[in-house]
């Protein structure tokens, strides 16, 4: 069902929709919080390291900050990165550290940004479809 005034594609799971997506954005907000937290944590701990986990702190604060901003704007490429992020900051602490830091953390968050980015391609296929619906053939 899609309203003239609305240019968002709407179907009965459309609050569903838009709750899938909020709950990403969030969950990637907490997520960069979370690391910039324990970036502040790091470098009170070690100054030695300070100028090392401000980096990280600034790092993690924007670019998880600006991925979360376009999470809520239904970026499908900005949801794809978080999910990256995310992933492959784990798999260097697991690898690279070999350390279990974080991983129910990381992977309650990574649970968030795949039910948000499947919410966002399925509200880009129905936009597609409807758009494609509602254009005039070529004659």
């Amino acid at each position: 069902m899609v309203h003239e005034n609305d240019e968002r594609p709407r179907s009965r799971s459309a609050a569903e929709s838009d709750t899938g997506i909020r709950h990403a954005a969030i969950a990637a907000l907490a997520y960069g919080a979370l690391r910039a937290l324990s970036a502040f944590i790091g470098g009170m701990q070690q100054p030695s390291a300070a100028v090392w986990f401000f980096i990280d702190f600034a790092v993690a604060g924007l670019v998880l900050g600006l991925l979360a901003y376009f999470i809520s704007r239904r970026s499908r490429i900005a949801v794809v990165l978080a999910i990256a992020y995310v992933a492959g900051t784990q798999l260097y602490v697991w690898f690279g550290i070999r350390s279990a830091a974080g991983t129910i953390v990381s992977a309650i968050v990574i649970g968030f940004l795949f039910r948000g980015a499947r919410r966002i391609f399925e509200y880009h296929r129905q936009r597609r479809d409807v758009t494609a619906a509602t254009e005039p053939e070529p004659s």
